[in-house]
């Protein structure tokens, strides 16, 4: 008989498609009898990768209640939400500390949170949102970010503690708010599947513990899908 999997989907940006996607995967995966866990990692943090477009809060939308509807879909579905919690003084305390010690003069592509580097994460966050590096003059800017990195990094690793999951499930792996989550199950021998966009909104894939960035495997990839292709042409 075959073992039930823990998956726990955990998820921080949540534009669309990834959330949405997350919650496919996740749906999927309880159709096949896992037990499937959904913790959404992305609430009062000092600041994030994404921000709602104006035209869109004019009109009333908003993330917080576009989380309070996958709650319902995911109750709906029997897969458990898991609630938010806060961390302790001693791992804010730690965090705050860490954020601090970043100067001007520091490279934020080396700067290490506890032997793991999350500065590389958030300097990717940063130059795809300003399309180059002028946020290096926001010092302000840069340890928002990166408070906010730690954040993630330390509730994976509570959620890890608490739940013991088989294979996580997150969107990506670059991100200030992706990074991290990539990071503390390294730490715990965890395997991360990671979800990307395909070529448009109705598509994905979904990286059995691959980065997502791995040009090797990229290759390998398209080289095999066009020999699958050519094999039914002859």
């Amino acid at each position: 008989m075959q073992k039930i999997k823990k998956f726990i989907c955990i998820e921080t940006f949540p534009f669309s498609p990834h959330l949405e996607t997350s919650v496919e995967i996740a749906c999927d995966l309880k159709k096949k009898k896992n037990n499937v866990k959904f913790f959404w990692a992305g609430y009062n943090l000092p600041w994030t990768d994404w921000e709602l477009p104006l035209y869109k809060k004019i009109l009333g939308m908003s993330y917080d209640y576009k989380i309070e509807k996958i709650k319902y879909l995911l109750n709906e579905k029997k897969i458990d939400y898991i609630s938010q919690f806060d961390l302790n003084k001693v791992s804010t305390n730690k965090i705050k500390k860490w954020v601090k010690k970043f100067k001007s003069n520091s490279k934020l592509e080396k700067y290490s949170y506890n032997s793991v580097n999350l500065g590389i994460g958030v300097k990717s966050s940063l130059i795809s949102i300003f399309k180059n590096e002028r946020f290096y003059h926001d010092l302000n800017l840069i340890k928002k970010s990166l408070n906010s990195s730690a954040i993630i990094y330390e509730r994976t690793k509570l959620i890890i503690r608490e739940y013991k999951p088989d294979i996580f499930i997150t969107f990506n792996n670059r991100f200030s708010l992706s990074k991290p989550i990539i990071e503390a199950a390294k730490k715990y021998r965890i395997p991360v599947w990671r979800h990307e966009r395909g070529c448009n909104y109705k598509k994905y894939e979904i990286f059995k513990d691959k980065d997502v960035h791995d040009l090797d495997e990229r290759y390998k990839k398209i080289y095999s899908l066009w020999k699958i292709k050519n094999k039914k042409k002859t």
